[in-house]
């Protein structure tokens, strides 16, 4: 039963209450947590950088692994890794320890992941243009998108990267 100091067990018409032991979970302060790295963090913050070296090396495993799953590149993830220890830099004055250390990593880990998927896309149909555009690849027909597609999803997003505005075509037959 959340929130409830006693277990209450029905018995037919008949309910049986028994108080559990213990201090209740409403009574005094909320439950406190503490952070092993909070005064790592509080350190870092002011500008010690044995304080920042430390919390890199304490966590680096667990930013490269969270990056690996999430890519599924050892590649990518060296580079998210690489790209997030950069970034920590600029904000760890921003963590204000409403969460621990280890979650609010996790975030920035996660949010490198996006913008990397986001940048490998975005280049990948820039590239894919570009190429028809140069004459290295030939003009789409519909069934290479189709092909290659394989999901209605992934065939509309083919579809839209190779959408061509008419007046780069003209002049071209």
């Amino acid at each position: 039963m959340k929130g409830s100091d006693s277990a209450s067990i029905e018995l037919g018409e008949t309910r049986a209450t028994t108080e559990l032991p213990g201090p209740r979970p409403d009574a005094g302060a909320p439950p406190v947590t503490v952070d092993p790295d909070g005064s790592l963090v509080e350190r870092a913050v002011r500008g010690e950088r044995d304080a920042f070296e430390t919390l890199l090396r304490r966590h680096y495993d667990r930013i490269h692994r969270i990056a690996w799953r999430l890519t599924g590149s050892s590649s990518h993830a060296d580079d998210i890794a690489q790209d997030v220890c950069c970034t920590l830099v600029e904000k760890i004055g921003s963590f204000k320890g409403e969460a621990k250390f280890t979650t609010w990593l996790t975030g920035i880990v996660v949010n490198a992941c996006r913008d990397q998927r986001r940048r490998g896309v975005a280049f990948t149909r820039l590239r894919d243009c570009l190429s028809v555009l140069a004459g290295l690849a030939p003009w789409p027909d519909g069934r290479d998108a189709i092909d290659a597609a394989g999901s209605r999803a992934s065939l509309h997003g083919s579809i839209r990267c190779c959408a061509i505005p008419s007046f780069w075509l003209s002049g071209r037959t």
